[in-house]
């Protein structure tokens, strides 16, 4: 399948003087509440020529992940005209005639950007994450790869987390009993199911999972006001 969006229009503003040649943010950040599945992610990805001659031609590809719907993906705004092309699930956006100038010449003008939204599938729960990384091509030069994004489903937000290395669960899966090792003593323990039912709050280090069904399921433990979670597999 192959869908083709509107010509792009022009934007005003750049994203300052960055040191790589590209980089893609999200703007809802590390971590979403299970309410906010709904709400659309807002990606950007920008670029910057870096050679010693003006680019002629930019192309953003991005394989969209498997958990995100395209069939709700919209490219929303750029630094440049575009035109943009979805293939299956890989996005493609397109300056032509960019003419954009090296750095070394113009640091302002060698920057560019593209931003999309795209919304995660129904299937998607407690404990998933969300990744999305780019692909930049500067002509017929190779590929430079942004950093990948992600983005993870939480039950709720708004307690500052501790180092997960103080937190752990096993056996992962598990059939059985799960046993909870932490650093200091946890002064609550609550777990989710994929819908992001509360199943279980407790105290205890150890919990009987033999009746639960099978599937994922998320653990919250929180200790001296800050709280980090865990995902495990119930076999």
């Amino acid at each position: 399948m192959r869908i083709f969006f509107a010509l792009g229009l022009l934007v005003a503003g750049f994203w300052g003087h960055a040191q790589g040649v590209c980089d893609k943010l999200v703007a809802q950040g590390e971590h979403i509440s299970l309410l906010q599945l709904d709400d659309y992610l807002n990606y950007t990805v920008r670029f910057q020529n870096t050679g010693t001659y003006a680019v002629q031609t930019v192309v953003i590809q991005d394989v969209i992940a498997t958990n995100l719907d395209v069939g709700t993906l919209q490219t929303t705004s750029a630094s440049h005209p575009y035109r943009a092309e979805l293939t299956d699930n890989k996005l493609e956006i397109i300056f032509e005639n960019i003419n954009l100038p090296p750095a070394s010449a113009n640091a302002e003008l060698s920057q560019g950007f593209a931003t999309f939204k795209v919304k995660a599938k129904t299937s998607v729960g407690i404990g998933d994450v969300l990744a999305n990384t780019a692909e930049v091509f500067f002509d017929l030069n190779a590929p430079v790869v942004t950093n990948t994004v992600t983005t993870t489903v939480m039950a709720t937000l708004g307690q500052q987390t501790f180092d997960r290395a103080t937190f752990t669960v096993y056996p992962n899966p598990t059939s059985s009993l799960l046993h909870l090792k932490s650093s200091g003593d946890l002064d609550t323990v609550t777990v989710f199911n994929s819908l992001g039912q509360t199943i279980l709050q407790t105290s205890a280090n150890t919990i009987d999972t033999s009746g639960w069904a099978s599937g994922f399921y998320l653990v919250r433990a929180s200790a001296q006001g800050r709280e980090s979670s865990q995902k495990f597999f119930k076999l």
